[in-house]
């Protein structure tokens, strides 16, 4: 995957400065420029793309984390989905659709 969307063989060898994917001549890094450019069309303003090399841009590890939130689920779920983190929700979902294949 680093190969097709940077061109690289290593994380080490990605630039932490890169604001823009490279065009490689593959179909995943075109279709991942081409969800880039979309947004960047669809959109007046934009914040530039920033890479973060998990656990060797420690700085931009930090400030990326901080940016995380969860999101609150809409009113009218049941109860238990209510007091579910992501995780927990995604297994919630998970079992359910075992259960929906196994019947």
């Amino acid at each position: 995957m680093l190969r097709n969307l940077f061109g690289v063989e290593k994380i080490e060898s990605i630039d932490p400065k890169t604001t823009r994917l490279p065009t490689l001549p593959n179909e995943l890094s075109q279709r991942a420029c081409a969800i880039l450019d979309q947004i960047q069309e669809d959109r007046p303003r934009y914040l530039p793309l920033k890479l973060v090399r998990s656990q060797l841009d420690t700085h931009l590890d930090l400030e990326f984390a901080n940016f995380l939130v969860e999101d609150q689920v809409p009113d009218g779920r049941p109860q238990e989905v209510d007091s579910m983190n992501y995780v927990d929700y995604l297994c919630h979902v998970h079992r359910n659709i075992q259960s929906e294949l196994a019947s």
